[in-house]
């Protein structure tokens, strides 16, 4: 995947304006569409805007690495206004002959993405990292818009997709507000058949989610982010409220000229158009892995609102989509970040009452795998039904030694390490093993499950670090479902500690945090991101102290050689 991280730093030493804050960057047009006679790197340009209100002084700040410009003067932004760095002055006064430049940076942005920074001694301002690939706009790669801001005077994180919008006006809105986001159709790609033996064809399935008809006429539809054009919709196409529209290869491969997928993984896309073979700046689609043959994509929406792509249980073209496939193996308990006493560690299950051989039938050396800790299953490994394995960053020998696990249950051992910050793991195994037309084999990866897990809440803050493990609720539903995971003593805490009872400790918030432990430990109070509140080393029986913090949810943990527990503490 590739990525620009930007990284805005005050260069004040020692002294940091209050205003700086309220520095933030809004457009950034990276990889522009060049006009006849003219380069693309050459129409690049980076706004800035103060949102405060009052002044800021842009003296002292350097934007460095892969592209360099030094505010060496005093330079006031003053409250709502946008300033305009270019690469090149010229050719962007041809574009933009009205815009103010406030200077020209040596270098280029890279399209494929490089880091770069504003620096100014170690205070960091903004960081963030914005990328050329989907969720984020593939209107902005190449396509002719810029990347703007959602929210006009922005707040949020701009490293999430989510902030960002491709720009309403081709060529971008340079030391402008963007101009009002355009209207149109709530229409997404629904179901996709990616992978067909002959006589079958590929085919997509569109979606019109609105309470209206959509008009889609002159849209297009492509597998290339590159090459939006390959398909275009005839004047007068139109999906009815609530309703489905399917094309297959016989639209949009006639006589092999358009395209199909790869069935080892491939993108689609659905883009907005005119009857003059414009983007009118609309798109949406998907990036896809490889998939057996006659198995369909579809959408699922989880609690969070997200939509996932993936495998279902039934092709349903032009139907209400079916469930996804879940299994046969699948994730059920994750221990990202163990306490001091325990080993980081994964638990696989065989959720199906059949002996499942964890490799390819004509290649036992080749294991199935599980991405986002770089663990392959050993070759010949196979699952009894219903049995759970232990996939763990610890020595299997010291793992069984530890926690008196015998050799009857399956240990391994990955080279990776799960991230304390949150990630997505996903489990995997093969299709067919083909040969393409230049004799080279390929073997695609078919996702089984998937859970992309998080330290924050919804999530069990409890998890990163103090105990808990992520235990899945329901092995045979959606896993990158956070409403189907909680957080429990791990396994290993199960052996190791038992739970305290709340006979043997007990507390409660009334003006102050008030506790009952028969019991000497430590008590430590976590707000809701699981950062640190208070500790205290508990002595007596009954005991309080004050929590400065405001009003809201907290969590507590208690350890003494006795035992542990955790819970939720609420102060109002």
């Amino acid at each position: 995947m590739r990525k620009i991280i930007l990284l805005i730093m005050l260069t004040a030493v020692g002294i940091t304006q209050a205003s700086i804050l309220d520095l933030k960057i809004t457009e950034i047009m990276y990889n522009p569409k060049p006009g006849v006679g003219q380069v693309e790197e050459d129409l690049e340009f980076i706004e800035f805007k103060n949102i405060g209100t009052t002044e800021i002084n842009m003296k002292s700040l350097v934007l460095s690495n892969a592209v360099f410009y030094i505010f060496d003067k005093d330079e006031s932004l003053q409250p709502g206004e946008m300033l305009v760095l270019v690469s090149d002055s010229n050719v962007f006064h041809d574009r933009y002959p009205l815009v103010k430049v406030a200077g020209q940076y040596f270098n280029k942005f890279s399209n494929g993405g490089e880091k770069l920074y504003v620096k100014a001694g170690s205070d960091t301002l903004i960081e963030f990292e914005y990328k050329d690939d989907l969720p984020w706009s593939t209107l902005a790669d190449g396509n002719g818009y810029s990347l703007v801001s959602v929210e006009i005077n922005p707040n949020g994180d701009p490293s999430k997709s989510e902030y960002w919008r491709n720009g309403s006006t081709v060529n971008g809105t340079p030391g402008e507000e963007s101009a009002i986001v355009l209207e149109f159709p709530d229409v997404w790609i629904n179901e996709l058949l990616s992978h067909t033996d002959v006589p079958e064809v590929d085919a997509i399935e569109l979606f019109n989610n609105s309470l209206a008809p959509a008009d889609i006429s002159n849209w297009f539809l492509s597998d290339s982010k590159s090459s939006p054009y390959k398909f275009q919709f005839s004047s007068g196409t139109i999906i009815n409220p609530g309703e489905y529209l399917v094309v297959d290869e016989t639209d949009f491969n006639t006589s092999g000229t358009g395209f199909r997928f790869n069935r080892s993984g491939d993108e689609v896309f659905l883009y907005s158009g005119d009857n003059q073979n414009n983007l009118t700046g609309f798109s949406t689609g998907w990036a896809f892995e490889g998939q057996y043959n006659g198995v369909t994509f579809g959408i699922h929406i989880s609690s969070d609102g997200d939509k996932h792509f993936l495998p279902q249980e039934e092709n349903t073209l032009g139907l209400i989509n079916s469930n996804p496939v879940i299994g046969p193996l699948v994730i059920s308990e994750i221990n990202y970040n163990p306490s001091n006493l325990d080993y980081e560690y994964l638990i696989i299950e065989n959720i199906t009452d059949t002996i499942v051989d964890c490799f390819h039938p004509k290649h036992p050396d080749l294991g199935w795998t599980i991405s986002g800790v770089g663990f392959d299953f050993p070759a010949n490994t196979t699952f009894k039904a219903n049995e759970l394995v232990f996939v763990t960053a610890a020595d299997p020998t010291n793992f069984r030694l530890k926690y008196n696990i015998n050799n009857t249950v399956q240990v391994f051992q990955y080279g990776g390490k799960m991230s304390n910050s949150g990630e997505e793991l996903s489990v995997w195994r093969f299709d067919r093993m083909d040969t393409t037309k230049t004799g080279e084999t390929f073997m695609p990866k078919v996702l089984m499950d998937e859970v992309h897990y998080d330290d924050v809440l919804p999530w069990d803050v409890f998890a990163d670090g103090h105990g808990n493990a992520l235990k899945r609720i329901s092995k045979t539903s959606f896993g990158n479902e956070v409403e189907n995971w909680e957080g429990t003593p791990s396994f290993t805490s199960n052996i190791a500690t038992k739970t305290i009872s709340d006979l043997e400790f007990s507390l409660y918030y009334e003006k102050e945090i008030i506790y009952t432990s028969y019991f000497k430990g430590t008590l430590t109070i976590y707000d809701s991101n699981g950062k640190i509140c208070k500790k205290e080393q508990i002595k007596v029986i009954n005991g309080s102290f004050t929590l400065s913090e405001s009003d809201g949810i907290y969590f507590y943990l208690f350890v003494s050689e006795e035992g542990m527990q955790s819970g939720k503490l609420i102060k109002k």
